[in-house]
């Protein structure tokens, strides 16, 4: 089971694009997802990718969306996660930004 890293009260897909070595057919429906609104959480991976990290949005809508794992970068507005085949940005910022932690997050040491 993953590590919860943090949560994101509000969250908002504002890209995603296929890495040049990954293109592959069928990639394409990510971009759906884009322009979606949602929560976001923060996982690391524990065991088949240790200290890789991934998010799990589950949009207002109804739908959700997981990354694969890779690397993540984080700013005061923005949440960048570039995992083996694709790159995405999220919206985190503004006014309804909050991170908040509960009994299952994990804080970072």
């Amino acid at each position: 089971m993953a590590k919860l890293i943090g949560k994101y009260a509000y969250a908002k897909l504002k890209s995603v694009e296929v890495k040049k070595e990954a293109q592959t057919e069928g990639w394409e429906w990510r971009k759906g997802s884009i322009g979606k609104i949602g929560t976001l959480s923060l996982f690391e991976s524990k065991h088949k990718y240790p200290g890789k990290r991934f998010v799990h949005m589950n949009c207002f809508e109804g739908e959700w969306l997981t990354t694969g794992c890779g690397e993540v970068e984080i700013s005061d507005t923005e949440l960048k996660v570039t995992s083996k085949n694709s790159v995405y940005i999220f919206k985190i910022g503004g006014k309804g930004y909050q991170l908040w932690v509960d009994e299952k997050t994990e804080t970072e040491q």
